[in-house]
């Protein structure tokens, strides 16, 4: 790895099989999610039969709990953001120094950096506004459809 030049972040092997794994996990428990909400709707759809008043609180709930997990997730990858931007700012580099990264990487320096923090900023309030925005709509539907 030393022949690499030095305006070049060299690859971290560690991080790329994480990275694989996470992607797999993902992979994994998004078929499960679908496989899972197959069944349920089929649940609250024969429920809907004999007692509508539950099959919609259900349905609401179940809306409720994935937006929730959804808006979790957005915060979550909005705090990664901001934290690597704040890096990125400071160190006026990125990635910043020490930063394990998946593939090598060109080192950004000096106004490039900076405009990628910012960037990154801005899609962290995007990301958030989102959260926020998901869970007020959802709120608001489940309400709405839930209230007799």
């Amino acid at each position: 790895m030393n022949d690499l030049p030095s305006e070049i972040q060299p690859a971290d092997p560690t991080t790329r099989r994480k990275a694989v794994v996470l992607g797999l996990a993902v992979l994994i428990f998004g078929i499960l999610t679908y496989l899972t909400t197959q069944r349920f709707i089929g649940e609250v759809l024969e429920l809907s039969k004999t007692d509508l008043d539950e099959s919609v609180r259900q349905l609401s709930l179940a809306v409720i709990v994935v937006a929730a997990g959804t808006s979790i997730l957005l915060v979550s990858i909005a705090a990664w953001v901001i934290r690597t931007s704040v890096l990125t700012l400071r160190a006026e580099r990125f990635p910043p120094p020490n930063m394990p990264v998946i593939r090598n990487t060109t080192i950004v320096t000096g106004r490039e950096a900076r405009m990628r923090a910012t960037v990154g900023f801005v899609l962290s309030v995007v990301l958030v506004a989102a959260a926020i925005g998901n869970i007020g709509l959802i709120w608001q539907w489940a309400t709405a459809i839930a209230a007799p």
